[in-house]
């Protein structure tokens, strides 16, 4: 037999999931764009003040994943596919 409190709990599922999913959209629709790099010419490195890994440019966008203590340093994700270590004033 269903109770009306399992009927209740049953017809407000399908709410519940659709905000949770128009909730994930707005946050991977803003890591998607990232952030901009504001110089002419950033090093991403594997590790801060490590071994160079790749290199970014002007108006490339980048992802943050992490910051360093201090805040000087930021991990990074590129919309093109390598991470690494990158100095933060280089973000706009």
């Amino acid at each position: 037999m269903i109770t009306s409190r399992r009927l209740r709990a049953a017809a407000a599922l399908p709410c519940v999931a659709a905000a949770v999913a128009a909730g994930a959209g707005t946050d991977t629709a803003q890591a998607a764009q990232g952030r901009a790099v504001c110089v002419s010419r950033a090093t991403l490195y594997e590790t801060p003040n490590g071994i160079p890994v790749g290199e970014v440019t002007r108006d490339d966008r980048v992802i943050p994943l992490r910051w360093a203590s201090g805040r000087v340093w930021v991990r990074v994700r590129t919309t093109f596919g390598p991470r690494g270590w990158m100095r933060a004033r280089h973000l706009c």
